[in-house]
């Protein structure tokens, strides 16, 4: 997984994605039901999935060809 946002407020999402991941390493049915959820897939077919969070993005979005999360920044408050 590649999470590629450096924006100011990305880290607390980035950490929670992390550690749900974490969490459940060892539950492939519910990571396999998780990507298909989230990218269409259930294989990403080698390629990395790419997660962007950026304020600019209002809700959670992805695209299936790119293999690409789109998350909202989630404030701390």
């Amino acid at each position: 997984m590649q999470l590629t946002s450096n924006e100011e407020g990305a880290n607390g999402v980035r950490n929670m994605i992390k550690g749900w991941l974490k969490k459940h390493r060892n539950d492939e049915a519910l990571l396999r039901r998780f990507l298909r959820y989230r990218t269409g897939s259930s294989n990403v077919r080698g390629a990395n999935i790419r997660v962007d969070i950026r304020r600019i993005h209002n809700c959670i979005t992805y695209e299936t060809c790119f293999i690409t999360i789109r998350l909202p920044i989630i404030e701390d408050n």
